[in-house]
């Protein structure tokens, strides 16, 4: 956990082991001005990158259901058809056997 110089108690993950104290539960680490803008301008990157991911994850679900078929997506998306579970009908394939059996339930 980071705390001060533009990190407020953030989680952030590590390859390598962090310093632990003697009851071996993780400490918050009080970053120096030079290392904490190093590690706030990587964030910084990871984050904008990961609402980046999101956003065009989000996009590219909502324009799919939208086509609604896969005729219509092999006509104005066809980079997305790899990508399609097909079934022989060459319609995308809801699993919706498990949900039957909640409602059933």
């Amino acid at each position: 956990m980071f705390n001060g110089n533009g990190f407020n108690f953030e989680h952030i993950s590590s390859i390598e082991p962090v310093i632990q104290n003697k009851n071996k539960s993780y400490n918050s680490v009080i970053l120096s001005n030079n290392f904490s803008e190093k590690m706030f301008k990587l964030k910084t990157k990871i984050d904008k990158f990961y609402k980046e991911y999101k956003t065009l994850w989000s996009e590219t679900n909502n324009a799919l259901l939208s086509l609604g078929t896969t005729k219509r997506i092999e006509d104005n998306f066809p980079e997305a058809i790899p990508y399609l579970p097909l079934s022989e009908s060459l319609l995308p394939i809801a699993n919706l056997e498990n949900i039957r059996k909640k409602i059933s339930s």
